[in-house]
């Protein structure tokens, strides 16, 4: 039986470790954004997004993402977003120049005038894509894991106000 000498010597795609850094900005940025005022958030919501976007398995135009943007924070205008600490995952792709990030968010929402909460953990997952002049996301989506204030890590209560 013949044994190969040779050794694969290729070097990691170098853009991997630029990439995976920029991706997990994005999404910190993403989901700060998210927590942020009604206003601000839709006002920010293009600059995250490509041209077309796979938001929870339909593919959509940015106009209408941020319409969908739009019936969401009209349904909860007080939001509050975080990534848990340690659940933040990042795999990158050369040859479709794209980063998938997962991460386990805790998340509470609320509508005083309909006296409605809700709040939990999420799983999230986005493709980022650098294809372009700039990282944008070109596909969300998520699924909640457990709903409820027991869910949410203690730091992240204190944060929401103890609810």
């Amino acid at each position: 039986m013949a044994v190969s000498s040779e050794i694969d010597t290729t070097a990691p795609d170098p853009r991997f470790g630029g990439w995976a850094g920029q991706a997990q900005r994005l999404t910190g940025e993403y989901l700060d954004s998210v927590s942020a005022p009604n206003g601000a958030m839709l006002a920010a919501a293009p600059r995250f997004y490509g041209d077309r976007v796979r938001f929870h398995g339909r593919t959509m135009s940015i106009a209408a993402l941020v319409a969908e943007k739009r019936r969401f924070v009209r349904r909860w205008p007080e939001r509050r977003y975080a990534a848990q600490d340690g659940t933040l995952r990042t795999a990158c792709n050369a040859a479709s120049a794209t980063c998938i990030v997962r991460t386990v968010i805790g998340f509470s929402a609320q509508n005083p005038e309909r006296g409605a909460r809700s709040q939990g953990l999420s799983e999230l997952n986005l493709t980022i894509s650098f294809a372009g002049d700039r990282p944008v996301i070109v596909s969300e989506s998520s699924r909640v894991l457990r709903r409820g204030s027991a869910a949410l890590s203690s730091a992240e209560r204190g944060r929401d106000g103890g609810a």
